[in-house]
């Protein structure tokens, strides 16, 4: 089950120093303005008060972005192993969760383990020609046109976004190979934490749809948004900040579905102009 988790401050520690030194910079995408750095873990950190309550998503690629969400995984990043393979690049961890890079040798059916705390995760590895999307909301970029458009929203003053990030939308989150299939309702509302890339305010997530997970959206775009850590400011609707309404309002205003203007949407298709064939890859990024 998908969950909001509890925000964490992140601290820079002498682990988290270490593994910047010999992290390694991968591009996610064709976007050569965009790095994503990872680090690896360490033997010697403590995780015996781990504890694992839910893993995102569930079916997978190597390479593709992997959340566990829990409690008390700590500010320094240490062992964790999907299947039999210890986990070499981490994109996020925080004492509430840890994103990584899938192995390149992950199989049906794999758990997950941190520390000696094991998950029966079961994921499912998606066929090759299965399209992956990419989500980036860049923090200081959405605040700017808060800044800039709030009035037009009838606002008295400037929103801001409160991190931790989450996105949802029109897809399921769980269901094993029903994961990534249309959902006309939003999956309940349920939504997935968002990793936040090293040293920077790009928030980033990552599904894998799956070719009968494309079909059931017979051509058309899929729905999503964004929810922040801000419970109180809801001014504009109920279902998410008026930071995060804004920005998803303004999104939907300005991409190319002109048919749409509630949400911003995806077309999850080879006919996408943003899909990279070589990657079978979309992203989608904000400010656009």
């Amino acid at each position: 089950m998908v969950h909001k988790e509890v925000a964490v401050t992140r601290k820079i520690n002498r682990f988290m120093l270490g593994a910047i030194v010999i992290g390694v910079a991968v591009s996610l995408t064709a976007c050569p303005t965009f790095e994503l750095q990872t680090f690896p873990g360490h033997e010697d950190v403590d995780l015996s008060d781990a504890q694992i309550d839910s893993i995102y998503p569930e079916v997978v690629l190597p390479g593709t972005i992997f959340g566990i969400f829990g409690d008390n995984f700590g500010e320094a990043p240490g062992v964790v192993t999907m299947g039999d393979t210890q986990v070499s690049e981490f994109v996020d961890w925080r004492d509430d969760a840890i994103f990584f890079k899938v192995p390149e040798t992950v199989s049906d059916g794999d758990g997950v383990a941190v520390g000696d705390d094991v998950y029966d995760a079961d994921v499912i590895v998606a066929p090759e020609d299965s399209i992956t999307v990419e989500w980036r909301v860049d923090i200081h970029g959405a605040d700017e046109i808060a800044e800039r458009e709030y009035e037009d929203f009838r606002l008295d003053a400037p929103p801001k976004l409160e991190p931790p990030m989450y996105i949802k939308g029109q897809w399921a989150k769980s269901g094993g190979t029903n994961m990534g299939v249309f959902d006309s309702g939003w999956d309940g509302g349920a939504t997935v934490p968002m990793a936040r890339a090293y040293e920077t305010n790009v928030w980033i997530s990552q599904t894998v749809f799956t070719p009968e997970a494309i079909a059931s959206f017979d051509g058309e775009p899929m729905l999503f948004a964004f929810e922040d850590d801000n419970l109180e400011d809801r001014n504009l609707s109920q279902w998410e900040s008026d930071a995060a309404n804004v920005m998803k309002r303004y999104w939907a205003q300005n991409d190319r579905y002109e048919g749409i203007r509630s949400d911003p949407g995806v077309l999850i298709s080879p006919e996408n102009p943003n899909y990279d064939s070589g990657e079978n890859l979309i992203v989608k990024e904000y400010p656009l």
